[in-house]
């Protein structure tokens, strides 16, 4: 089988990288995350195509239902800028932490809601995890991943580089 016929196979068969990790943050190696979203004093900067990172951390929100100030360790919060679609995955280890998206739109933010369940455009972006009610404690690993891009032409390039190899084996034939 000619090498050139190989090679196409080859390039036709894996048509996507796998992602690589953007930066991650744990707070238990590099310290507690800020408790405002805006501006949140820790930058991932920027999730890239192929491209994930994620945030490990735990929140202490105190135990009086919706009353801030009570807890040590009330919000977590980043920002990073986007350069392609993405979504989060939220892991909860513990408790009840949930997320809030922020845009930056000039020197403000605005709330976007919750950030799980559907895919985000790329913009630069602020999240803070905090307790769900404002109460108790809890940990959580909240992962943005890339979207992934879709592959519809792989078969028809898998199709393409057989069809191509058979007519160069052919061709070699005829001409031998």
């Amino acid at each position: 089988m000619p090498l050139r016929f190989l090679a196409i196979v080859a390039a036709a068969l894996f048509p996507v990288l796998p992602a690589v990790a953007a930066t991650d943050y744990s707070e238990a190696v590099s310290g507690d995350l800020a408790g405002s979203a805006g501006p949140a004093n820790v930058d991932l900067g920027p999730l890239g195509p192929a491209q994930a990172f994620t945030v490990t951390g735990t929140l202490d929100a105190g135990e009086t239902l919706d009353v801030f100030g009570d807890g040590p360790d009330e919000q977590d919060s980043f920002r990073f800028t986007a350069a392609v679609d993405f979504a989060f995955d939220l892991a909860v280890v513990s408790g009840a932490p949930v997320c809030e998206l922020y845009e930056f739109a000039g020197p403000d933010l605005n709330l976007l809601g919750d950030c799980l369940g559907q895919v985000w455009a790329p913009a630069s972006y602020a999240v803070a995890l905090v307790m769900d009610g404002n109460q108790g404690q809890g940990g959580y690993a909240l992962t943005a991943q890339a979207a992934p891009v879709p592959a519809p032409a792989a078969g028809a390039l898998l199709a393409g580089a057989c069809a191509a190899g058979l007519a160069l084996s052919r061709r070699g034939r005829r001409g031998a």
